[in-house]
């Protein structure tokens, strides 16, 4: 009985977290805690069926180095959680794409606070990219996936949801066989533009 409740409650905060994100929301920037829309969108990608059947993201060590009590960001929370399923979803495919044999998959999520931003950080310990790769993954319809697989736009609405919505910035640390960072800065208080 306890098995079959704790199933229930988690499928119940699965449907929860699918519905908030599908719905359509108004676009208007609110107080958030990033730390619970990683938390959100890691159970999104967790749930995502081309993840589970083609990169095995279940068994994916998803590590968290939360900074505790940080203040909330004003963002459009729908939007964050784009940009964070989109860099998790790029992880898992990463590590998945390593020659045998593969070192056990792990993302490192990280929050702090830097002055009057809250810097997250995404990192994983897929193959990393070269320099000429890295100059290029923000420009739109660059992609290092095969044909049919990505669109090569996910990391350039991530690229604007960042800097050009929410004047934050997104960048990149990655070398070949270390491993890839994404580094996401957002104000703790967005001006409107």
């Amino acid at each position: 009985m306890d098995g079959i409740r704790e199933s229930a409650i988690k499928s119940a905060k699965i449907i929860n977290n699918l519905l908030q994100f599908s719905r359509p929301q108004k676009v208007e920037f609110a107080p958030a805690d990033l730390a619970v829309l990683l938390d959100k969108s890691v159970e999104l990608a967790k749930n995502d069926y081309v993840l589970k059947k083609n990169c095995d993201i279940l068994n994916i060590e998803i590590s968290r180095e939360y900074t505790l009590n940080l203040p909330p960001v004003s963002c459009v929370a729908i939007e964050i959680e784009q940009v964070f399923i989109n860099l998790l979803k790029n992880a898992a495919q990463a590590m998945n794409d390593q020659p045998e044999p593969k070192p056990k998959s792990r993302i490192i999520l990280r929050t702090r606070q830097q002055g009057e931003m809250i810097r997250v950080e995404i990192a994983d310990n897929g193959p990393g990219m070269d320099e000429k790769t890295k100059c290029h993954i923000f420009d739109p319809f660059f992609t290092t996936k095969d044909i049919g697989v990505g669109t090569g736009l996910g990391l350039s609405v991530s690229w604007t949801i960042i800097v050009t919505k929410h004047g934050g910035q997104l960048t990149v640390h990655s070398e070949p066989g270390q491993g890839t960072t994404f580094i996401i800065e957002l104000p703790l208080n967005h001006e409107k533009q």
